[in-house]
């Protein structure tokens, strides 16, 4: 579906842009959570922008940040925010989302100084 819902000029400057850009984040995601679901929670467009609060779960079964398999569930929220243009998301988009929270429930969290 990457094709129906990404611009080619999707991405960040650099070898991998558009629909193969979302992609590869996806699979890299998908490696550690197979059963990764998100849900949009809310969502507001204002022009060409589109910002949305999504729920994230799934269990961690891949590597991830480094971190090796813990078989542990995780859900958090986060924000994302792109930009729409003739029906595709045309600009990188931006993510919010607390990785300190995913790591304390991998049990995984730094250690306090």
């Amino acid at each position: 579906m990457a094709d129906e819902l990404f611009a080619p000029e999707f991405g960040s400057p650099g070898p991998v842009v558009g629909p193969d850009a979302a992609r590869s984040a996806l699979r890299s995601m998908w490696a550690a959570f197979p059963d990764l679901r998100f849900s949009i929670d809310e969502l507001v467009a204002e022009g060409d922008r589109v910002v949305a609060k999504v729920t994230y779960a799934g269990t961690h079964r891949g590597t991830f940040l480094g971190i090796e398999p813990t078989g542990r569930s995780i859900r958090f929220t986060g924000v994302e925010m792109a930009v729409v243009r003739d029906g595709l998301i045309a600009s990188e988009a931006w993510h919010v989302i607390d990785h300190l929270e995913i790591l304390r429930q991998l049990g995984t969290e730094p250690a306090h100084p």
